[in-house]
């Protein structure tokens, strides 16, 4: 899955880290629905993105206030 988050100057990072967790905690839930599996969820991103994923990967405050665990991201490639 690819996902997008909305863009400064519209929100901050914190808001766009948000956004990023949101969709991870989506595609978590509804990952069966398209033939995936929950359990095996890694993130990648490169530049912003690679920023993006390491935070989400190693600190819980955003997947947490998405409703989801620390422990549902099984791994991070950061390009």
């Amino acid at each position: 899955m690819s996902v997008n988050y909305r863009l400064v100057p519209a929100v901050d990072v914190l808001t766009q880290l948000q956004d990023t967790a949101n969709a991870i905690a989506w595609v978590h839930s509804h990952i069966t629905e398209h033939g995936g599996d929950p359990s095996r969820i890694f993130l990648s991103g490169h530049s912003a993105g690679a920023h993006h994923v390491v935070i989400l990967g190693t600190n819980e405050r955003f997947l947490k206030a998405a409703g989801k665990d620390l422990s549902i991201v099984k791994g991070v490639v950061v390009l």
